[in-house]
């Protein structure tokens, strides 16, 4: 169609780029970050903490991320995975080692600020194929970007609303 695509690799900044109809689309920064529609690495925070996450998509119109898998029972996936130790040398998760983070912020005018979150920590003894683990939701309060705990579901099934440790029945709610 005659529109113009290229690769470049600029060397003094250590970045690769490809670019389609003259618009830059993706780069590659020089500590390895994929930004999509975006030229520089925006930060993310973190329970007040901040860093930069090593995909990042931006967009004026849809900033969506679409997996359709075909054929066959098995759904598409998106796994959040953990470890300790290395890449070289990898160890098993630890009782309360989070395992993954699903975080929601908004722009408040400076940042984006942490609204609510999706987490899933280690709920008891790692073994080989045993990964016990606790699903917590939590918002943030009013004037607040740190997320507070407001419901707990525990390796054993129990719930918890507003009580979060010991919890003996399968649903506790405190009041």
């Amino acid at each position: 169609n005659g529109a113009l695509h290229t690769i470049s690799a600029t060397s003094g900044n250590g970045e690769i780029a490809l670019d389609t109809a003259g618009t830059k689309r993706l780069r590659i920064d020089s500590s390895g970050r994929v930004l999509i529609g975006t030229d520089s690495s925006r930060m993310t925070r973190s329970q007040g903490s901040g860093y930069h996450g090593q995909l990042q998509l931006e967009s004026n119109g849809e900033a969506a991320l679409t997996m359709t898998r075909f054929g066959g029972p098995h759904p598409s996936r998106l796994n959040l995975q953990h470890a300790r130790g290395t890449i070289a040398s990898i160890a098993a998760a630890q009782n309360d080692d989070d395992l993954g983070q699903i975080t929601f912020s908004g722009w408040d005018g400076s940042n984006f600020t942490n609204g609510s979150e999706i987490t899933t920590e280690v709920d008891g003894v790692v073994g080989v194929n045993s990964m016990p683990s606790r699903l917590i939701f939590k918002t943030a309060a009013v004037n607040s970007n740190i997320p507070t705990e407001r419901l707990r579901i525990t390796s054993d099934g129990k719930v918890g609303i507003g009580l979060f440790s010991s919890l003996i029945y399968q649903l506790e709610v405190k009041t």
